[in-house]
């Protein structure tokens, strides 16, 4: 099957501007996700943070919290296809599962 330069470099682009349309839309979800996710984010703003104040629960729970929330909403965009949440985070598929269990995450989540 021969194909050309023209249609090799005109598939490529248009999945380069698939991925890049995804990740648009991840970082606009991720950017735009509302606080009622956890606690933390009821206590604990960006404002905050900027301002000097640290996390009340110190900085491990403060990262897992942010990184919950990057997984969750990789898990929407992709409609809680994990290969696919990884790829969008830049990580493994074992390493999101192994997080997801770390974290928390339940498949079951994907009705909130």
């Amino acid at each position: 099957m021969n194909t050309s330069p023209a249609s090799t470099r005109s598939a490529e682009n248009a999945e380069k501007l698939a991925d890049k349309s995804v990740a648009s839309s991840l970082d606009a979800s991720i950017n735009n996700q509302d606080d009622e996710q956890d606690s933390l984010s009821k206590s604990v703003h960006k404002e905050d943070i900027a301002a000097g104040q640290l996390p009340a629960q110190g900085l491990e729970h403060y990262l897992q919290e942010q990184e919950r929330r990057l997984i969750i909403t990789a898990l929407k965009q992709t409609n809680w296809n994990k290969t696919q949440a990884a790829e969008l985070l830049g990580t493994t598929f074992r390493s999101l599962r192994y997080r997801m269990t770390k974290l928390e995450i339940a498949e079951d989540q994907s009705e909130s």
